[in-house]
């Protein structure tokens, strides 16, 4: 993992299961009201939004255009890094559909709260690549962390696979950021 800050990034240790989740982004647990909703003072304390320089849809609706996307403080840097280096590259035109950001929910079929309640998680291409997986025909499979380097690329279950710099192999889903 790769911390940002202006035009310097860093590598840092990924966060360890939910406690170093907690441990880096605080503990959403405490902003949880008695009806299940979420206090809004958990994202008004913890959120920023990035800038995509390339063109996106959300793959819900593709005739709404991204402009920008939400995350979590901790993540900003790294994330404006990365799409700024992903449109420098000239390899926006390969990612048309924007799946998701930050959103206060369980993760699917379970109890537990998605990465996405922290704002940490981003779903690209999601349409092709359901559930965090990536397509063979589109560089493998897996969840996927950014460097400031190139792209790590693993199935979230064994060992992380280093590619080479921002290739044109495309991912579709940044987690544990």
């Amino acid at each position: 993992m790769v911390g940002c800050d202006g035009r310097t990034c860093r590598l840092i240790d990924p966060p360890i299961g939910l406690e170093g989740i907690i441990n880096r982004y605080g503990d959403i647990r405490e902003y949880i009201l008695e009806d299940g909703t979420l206090s809004p003072d958990w994202e008004r304390q913890r959120f920023a939004y990035v800038y995509p320089k390339f063109e996106m849809v959300l793959a819900w609706d593709t005739s709404v255009k991204l402009k920008r996307i939400r995350c979590h403080v901790g993540i900003h840097g790294l994330l404006q890094h990365v799409l700024d280096r992903i449109h420098e590259r000239d390899l926006g035109r390969k990612i048309r559909h924007f799946g998701g950001s930050y959103n206060f929910r369980p993760q699917r079929g379970s109890h537990k709260l998605s990465t996405h309640s922290w704002g940490i998680s981003l779903d690209l291409e999601p349409l092709d690549n359901q559930l965090g997986t990536l397509s063979v025909a589109k560089g493998g499979t897996g969840a996927v962390t950014f460097t400031d380097g190139g792209v790590l690329l693993g199935s979230g279950t064994g060992a992380i696979t280093a590619l080479a710099v921002l290739t044109d192999g495309l991912f579709s889903r940044v987690k544990y950021m």
